[in-house]
């Protein structure tokens, strides 16, 4: 790997966790998004979920994937922050 991609790397994954951060406590809860016919899940659900949530509880965007989908916003006046992936299971509900 040349010194460039290094960097480059080392810069967006690894340089913004050596911030300093004040103490958190936090709450994680998952909500998973289920397909109850035991068919995958239309991923434009899942975001357009994430979506309506930050436009029904006044969040701010904080960050969206390389393909423009929306991965946390925050809310200013208490600090909650919604953190939003998918991930994907090819098997089927049963």
């Amino acid at each position: 790997m040349n010194d460039e991609i290094r960097q480059a790397i080392y810069d967006k994954y690894i340089a913004p966790t050596k911030i300093n951060r004040p103490d958190y406590i936090g709450v994680e809860i998952e909500m998973p998004v289920v397909n109850l016919s035991g068919q995958p899940v239309d991923e434009a659900v899942s975001i357009e979920a994430a979506e309506r949530f930050i436009k029904q509880f006044n969040f701010i965007e904080s960050g969206r994937d390389t393909d423009g989908n929306i991965t946390s916003a925050k809310d200013t006046q208490t600090g909650d922050i919604l953190s939003f992936d998918c991930c994907y299971s090819l098997d089927k509900l049963h």
